[in-house]
């Protein structure tokens, strides 16, 4: 499991610590793939584990989803651990080494893995 130092930690309206990895505001733009597979919380860490049983740490716009904990809502629905989901986006990182660090303005919680990480922008 790597770990990278957060530049800045977003948080929900209600003003709990996010678990969930962030991006910055959305712009309208984005790869246009699909990720299909199981939403699972692990460590307080948001995946998406997809039919080839690769976990995928999901990197969203701040302001598409909100995390409360135990439920991942965005325009698409409400989802919690073990739920079905479909993000749009496309891959920001495959396969990465033990030494890739999260670009300037991304935030990850310290606690994921950053092995396989997917750019949620739909």
């Amino acid at each position: 499991m790597r770990r990278a130092a957060a530049p800045r930690c977003g948080r929900d309206p209600a003003g709990s610590r996010s678990t969930r990895s962030l991006w910055g505001e959305s712009v309208g733009a984005g790869d246009h793939a699909l990720l299909e597979g199981r939403l699972t919380v692990e460590d307080g860490c948001v995946y998406v584990t997809d039919g080839f049983g690769t976990r995928w740490l999901p990197v969203f716009s701040e302001d598409l989803v909100a995390w409360n904990g135990t439920t991942l809502s965005g325009a698409g629905g409400s989802y919690v651990d073990g739920d079905a989901v479909g993000l749009g986006g496309g891959v920001l990182v495959e396969n990465a080494s033990g030494d890739w660090q999260p670009p300037a303005g991304l935030h990850v919680p310290a606690t994921c893995d950053t092995t396989d990480v997917w750019n949620a922008t739909r």
